[in-house]
């Protein structure tokens, strides 16, 4: 159950780190 939980807060930190990529991406253009 913990590992699951550690496994999902990585995911969620992975796509906030794509969407402030994404977003950086957006502002150079």
């Amino acid at each position: 159950m913990l590992a699951i939980l550690c496994k999902l807060r990585l995911m969620r930190s992975d796509f906030n780190n794509l969407n402030i990529k994404f977003i950086f991406l957006i502002y150079y253009i």
